[in-house]
């Protein structure tokens, strides 16, 4: 982390994390909130989780821009939305029903991504694209300000890629700050989620990262959460994903990667096996590593950590292992987290099993991923350890 990492921060945000005290969050419990991102969106759903100890769900606004695009997309997403947002408002209504917090997330990129090779989003580069965000926040915050006694927070963008090519116009640091100033002006005590460029991955919240930019610093606004999301190492997480079926070869957790990555930020210890095989050991202490950049500026910045997304395919030897050892990190960290996802894309799903992605049926007793995932829902919450 730069040693400047203060610059930005408001005075009160600076005392709290000096005091051993989190920065205000509107009237969040100073303890984990735990759940999943929401595939279906149903009272049922909600009752589900509830039952089950859950008491944060993410709720996603996702449409694939190119279901838009032409003469008339910004009129066809804007009947997308107002949908999406009634749909919220009865969300809201069950969750304040069932104790059950919403993060609100903007999942869908106006515009879709730009034409290069290593693409960013394309309202980087146009700026009407980013302004239609912009208008979409300040649609939500009129519609939805008041109600900080469900609403966790508005996750702003999902997974944001700004590579600042020679197409990109603006920057997400500009664009986030432009948006939380219009939220700002109409509601000013909902949270804000943000998530880092680099795909709100923990190599995001880094100084240094794969993509050569110029680092994460804290924005410069209070009552902000940071989200991360965590597929790593993504060999596993994704297996057999983006295969076809009849090429897929398990991989193992905890195990060893294949080749070592030449884009790794951190070292990740002894390299190889006993058999002089290249590679990299995955287990916990790896997992550790590669979340420490996470770790770290929460450690300086006193900021709410929320894990917005984590997961390994249903089918992914040892996936019990690997969410017993992130569940075990966050409730030592005390992040709020959602798992990826509850009953969306059954490769996601604990509620599923089988051999590979296409051989994916109804479990027909509880998965030893979902009896991981039951017993962290089920404890008692960890204080959120958000200045220590």
């Amino acid at each position: 982390m730069k040693p400047l990492l203060f610059l930005g921060f408001s005075f009160l945000a600076i005392c709290a994390a000096l005091a051993g005290e989190p920065p205000a969050s509107a009237g969040l419990p100073p303890w984990q909130l735990r759940g999943a991102m929401l595939g279906s969106v149903t009272e049922r759903d909600f009752r589900d989780l509830s039952e089950v100890g859950a008491t944060l769900v993410r709720y996603q606004m996702f449409a694939d821009w190119n279901v838009f695009a032409g003469e008339d997309e910004e009129d066809r997403f804007a009947k997308w939305m107002d949908e999406k947002l009634d749909l919220l408002e009865q969300a809201i209504s069950w969750g304040r029903k069932y104790g059950i917090r919403i993060c609100v997330d903007f999942h869908t990129s106006p515009g879709g991504f730009t034409d290069e090779k290593f693409n960013s989003n394309r309202m980087f580069a146009e700026r009407k694209y980013e302004d239609l965000f912009v208008a979409s926040w300040v649609k939500i915050a009129r519609r939805f300000r008041g109600n900080t006694d469900v609403i966790y927070g508005y996750d702003l963008f999902n997974e944001p890629i700004d590579r600042e090519n020679s197409q990109t116009k603006t920057s997400w640091r500009a664009v986030m700050c432009r948006t939380i100033e219009a939220v700002r002006s109409i509601d000013k005590e909902t949270p804000i989620v943000i998530e880092p460029n680099c795909h709100a991955s923990p190599r995001g919240f880094d100084v240094k990262n794969v993509y050569g930019l110029k680092g994460f610093e804290p924005l410069p606004y209070d009552n902000l959460i940071y989200s991360v999301h965590i597929y790593t190492p993504y060999d596993y997480t994704h297996q057999g994903i983006f295969q076809k079926t009849e090429d897929y070869v398990p991989r193992q957790y905890p195990g060893w990667s294949r080749k070592l990555d030449p884009n790794r930020v951190r070292v990740a210890g002894d390299d190889g096996e006993d058999d002089g095989s290249e590679g990299e050991r995955w287990d916990k202490n790896y997992l550790r590593r590669e979340i420490q950049s996470v770790r770290d500026f929460q450690l300086v910045s006193g900021a709410r950590i929320l894990v917005g997304e984590f997961s390994a395919a249903a089918y992914a030897p040892g996936a019990d292992k690997y969410l017993r050892d992130l569940c075990e990190l966050f409730e030592e960290y005390g992040w709020d987290w959602c798992y990826h996802a509850f009953r969306e894309y059954h490769g996601w799903s604990v509620e599923h099993e089988g051999p590979d992605k296409d051989h994916l049926v109804p479990a027909k007793e509880l998965t030893p991923r979902a009896k991981v995932l039951l017993e962290f829902l089920r404890r008692e919450p960890a204080k959120g350890n958000y200045a220590r």
